[in-house]
């Protein structure tokens, strides 16, 4: 789709080592049936009790004692992430990281970028000192994310095209959970291991992607709930089940504007709306009722929508329910964990930020985008890989061009 509607001919033929690099670096393998915890067997179950596609996926870890705290931090490094593989790499080889650094803007003469200016922070406080760093350099990569890239780029000026921002994608998530007659106990163990891709495609409305998630008491706090149907949500926590659904959004070639726009508030920081269409409200309500369906089928005696009103069901002819229920702002918990977008790639720079052939920004000669803000729509799938996979193709570019 990239290389179709954006020029990304070459990202398309070229991704392929770059994964393979990757996944050897951070040691990415395939999972085990019998590794996967009670939460992910309910999704695997239900699944394949209804016909529906089910695949194990794959993780990034090593020697994996499964203390399931996997999105709050590794008590024990088995995570490869970037603090444990390449950023020590980085500084073996004789890389500066200068950490508590808040980069307010970028400098520029002509289509040249001459210096980064930060703001350092206190390292226990986060409150800004008095200390400015400025950074000269031959080449620059900016690696803000699909939030802060763009937020500097507003913030330095360097928005000619009025593309800065634009296509901005969360995944919208719906959530789903069913209650257990046994305990299910989500909080233990590996959070993420099944992924169900029935879904992807669906016509022209928005495909999505299911998987498991884990719930702790904090997480399982959040939605529409409040006193004692709070409380008694809380009482189930250790027989509770979750079903996410990824939704793709930004697909939608009538609406090149599809999905959120960041912008600056007065003080300079980063604010975001997302737009919230018809398309992504069919989305959530059929994915809602797909994540429903697997619930009942892997045995949930009720299975709870995050809903201003009532949305309690306990069995499929029940479903109808979600049908007659409203799905618009406010009236159901949509969430996100990934960010993608805001500084699109694409071939033409009227309607792009950076170069779909190298990532180099279209106004600056010297500055590279390289993170999850140039990718043009969501990814299918969580965009780990795929955001490791274009800093790997893209490296070379800047190589080249120093």
């Amino acid at each position: 789709h990239w290389a179709e509607h954006y020029g990304a001919e070459e990202l398309a033929s070229g991704l392929e080592p770059h994964f393979d690099l990757i996944e050897k670096r951070l040691r990415v393998e395939q999972v085990k049936l019998e590794q996967i915890n009670r939460n992910n067997r309910i999704l695997w179950d239900g699944a394949r009790a209804l016909g529906y596609r089910v695949e194990l996926t794959k993780r990034n870890v090593h020697r994996c004692m499964h203390t399931g705290y996997c999105g709050m931090g590794c008590p024990i490094d088995a995570k490869q992430s970037m603090l444990a593989t390449f950023i020590p790499d980085a500084v073996k080889l004789g890389t500066d990281v200068y950490a508590n650094a808040w980069v307010s803007h970028l400098e520029g003469s002509g289509r040249r970028i001459t210096g980064a200016i930060a703001r350092m922070r206190h390292p226990q406080t986060d409150r800004v000192t008095d200390i400015t760093l400025r950074v000269k350099a031959k080449q620059f990569v900016l690696s803000g994310g699909g939030i802060n890239s763009p937020a500097v780029l507003l913030r330095s000026g360097m928005n000619q095209n009025g593309r800065v921002g634009k296509r901005t994608y969360l995944h919208p998530t719906m959530i789903l959970s069913g209650i257990h007659e046994e305990r299910v106990e989500a909080f233990k163990g590996s959070p993420q291991y099944v992924g169900c891709p029935e879904f992807f495609e669906r016509g022209d409305q928005m495909g999505y992607l299911l998987e498991a998630a884990p719930v702790f008491p904090a997480s399982g706090a959040m939605g529409f709930r409040f006193g004692a149907a709070l409380q008694d949500q809380m009482d189930d926590l250790a027989f509770q089940s979750v079903i996410v659904a990824l939704l793709q959004d930004g697909f939608d070639l009538r609406d090149p504007d599809e999905g959120g726009t960041v912008t600056l508030t007065e003080a300079g920081a980063p604010q975001l709306d997302y737009k919230w269409n018809l398309r992504m409200a069919d989305g959530l309500r059929h994915s809602a009722k797909s994540a429903a369906r697997i619930q009942l089928a892997a045995g949930a005696r009720r299975v709870t929508l995050t809903h201003a009103k009532e949305a309690n069901v306990e069995s499929v002819e029940q479903l109808d329910l979600f049908d007659r229920l409203p799905f618009g702002p406010g009236e159901v918990g949509a969430a996100s964990a990934h960010v993608m977008g805001g500084c699109a790639l694409g071939k033409n720079p009227k309607t792009s930020v950076v170069d779909a052939g190298t990532l180099r920004h279209h106004e600056h000669d010297n500055l590279f985008i390289i993170d999850g803000s140039v990718m043009p729509t969501c990814a299918s799938v969580n965009p780990q890989i795929t955001i490791y996979g274009l800093a790997s193709w893209a490296s070379e570019h800047v190589k080249a061009a120093s």
